[in-house]
């Protein structure tokens, strides 16, 4: 594919040059799975989402966790003397699964607030996902648990609010931690 990269001065005869990204990025659309939002197809150039038109900081990867309700938006973009913007239609995601035991779920997270250290018990006795995420979505940890109890360390992570979200086959819920 030829890119419109500007002609190089006194550099003899010049036809074109061969560019590694095309002029112009597909348009991405977002899919939403609990509080996770994925944005398709893959890409590999600069990622933005959005949330009500305003860049969301950080969130720069092909997946973000919604920490709020709102209308998200994903942008796809190449770095390259033609640039390449391409937007998503607005998806409308409203977040009900943060409050502090979702669908009355049998879940126990403590101690909370913590120094770092919590514990979940009660978990499905099938393999759960774990993952936590700061205020702006961006993933701290992740793991795969396949028993009823696991152990989280967030000690290296700064003081603030996180959020865990626990996936299981058959849902998503997501729960605020309090670290000091």
């Amino acid at each position: 594919m030829f890119s419109c990269t500007a002609i190089e001065a006194n550099k003899g005869f010049y036809l074109g040059a061969f560019a590694e990204t095309p002029d112009s990025a597909n348009t991405p659309s977002i899919t939403v799975d609990g509080t996770e939002l994925t944005a398709s197809p893959v890409f590999y150039g600069y990622i933005q989402c959005y949330l009500e038109g305003v860049a969301i900081n950080g969130a720069t990867e092909q997946t973000h966790t919604a920490i709020e309700k709102g209308n998200y938006s994903v942008s796809y973009e190449y770095a390259s003397d033609c640039v390449g913007l391409s937007t998503s239609e607005g998806i409308s995601v409203n977040v009900t699964a943060l409050s502090n035991n979702p669908l009355n779920e049998v879940l126990v997270i403590y101690p909370n607030p913590s120094n770092g250290t919590f514990y979940v018990d009660e978990l499905n006795s099938n393999t759960s996902r774990i993952r936590i995420t700061d205020m702006l979505g961006c993933t701290i940890k992740q793991l795969q648990v396949s028993s009823e109890k696991a152990q989280l360390d967030i000690s290296d992570a700064p003081s603030g609010v996180y959020f865990i979200s626990v996936m299981t086959d058959k849902r998503i819920s997501t729960y605020k931690l309090l670290k000091n």
